[in-house]
């Protein structure tokens, strides 16, 4: 949720709705008395919005709601956007900075998906399951988790995580940040 587009878009999508709901909301003789419920509104509509385009990024809804909230914060008016998008900016350089001393930051620019291609995982017949490495390729484990397999009462799945090596199990959906953020863990291991 802090990669660089959800960082970016999830920041501008909300400074937008905050500033068009303070303004509706201002429109009202009875705008300090109800300024309140427009907070509350302008984080739910930020929200939603941020959750249908794909960009969730949870300090976003505070910016939505301070537009609106904050006397000071909505004197600025539709200035809020590029002084919010500065902030990005800023906050993204140093995150590059910071977090790449001992980790990879991003993940991912702009997708999590692999640009032009279509990721997917090979298919087993049996009770075998699937098993991603960290490179992305697809193989069935029978050897590394013989001992697991023999255990494993009939019809039972589980999510195996071994140094390098990511289980996981036919009809098993996970989604491609859960697949990094396995993999990283299994790298820890």
């Amino acid at each position: 949720m802090a990669q660089p587009r959800n960082a970016i878009l999830g920041q501008l999508i909300s400074s937008g709705v905050g500033i068009a709901i303070c303004r509706l909301f201002a429109l009202s003789p009875h705008f300090e008395s109800i300024r309140w419920i427009g907070g509350a509104l302008s984080c739910a509509v930020a929200t939603a919005l941020m959750a249908l385009t794909g960009t969730i990024h949870p300090p976003a809804g505070a910016t939505a709601l301070m537009a609106v909230a904050d006397e000071d914060v909505s004197k600025l008016g539709w200035f809020l956007i590029p002084v919010i998008m500065l902030g990005c900016g800023v906050m993204m350089a140093m995150a590059l900075l910071v977090n790449n001393i001992q980790r990879r930051f991003p993940f991912y620019w702009w997708t999590p998906e692999a640009t032009g291609e279509y990721w997917h995982k090979e298919v087993t017949s049996g009770e075998s399951a699937t098993t991603t490495t960290l490179d992305n390729t697809c193989a069935v484990c029978t050897s590394s988790f013989g001992d697991l397999e023999k255990s494993k009462s009939a019809g039972e799945e589980s999510l195996v995580i071994s140094k390098g090596l990511v289980r996981v199990p036919e009809g098993f959906y996970i989604s491609i940040e859960e697949k990094k953020l396995l993999e990283s863990l299994s790298l820890r291991i």
